[in-house]
């Protein structure tokens, strides 16, 4: 045998023992990762707001307001 057959075949065992490896599964079973517990940490008390937050507007408010999507709030309407 030549050089270059040795070499070629070389190179094909390396290969395919690499996509074989690569496509078996592992025998071993996974081991559970043990957690260590924390201390709950203190929480503070909510912030009472002076003002209420406004609510966002639906899609329908946004619809309405541009005016151009008539036939999808005549539609959005009809179904809610």
């Amino acid at each position: 045998m030549n050089r270059k057959t040795l070499l070629f075949i070389g190179i094909l065992v390396l290969v395919l023992s690499l996509v074989m490896a690569a496509c078996t599964t592992a025998t071993e079973e996974p081991t559970e990762a043990v957690m260590e517990t924390e201390e709950p940490m203190e929480t503070e008390e909510p912030m009472e707001t002076e003002e209420p937050m406004e609510e966002e507007p639906t899609i329908v408010d946004i619809a309405v307001g541009d005016g151009r999507f008539t036939y999808l709030v005549m539609f959005l309407v009809e179904v809610i």
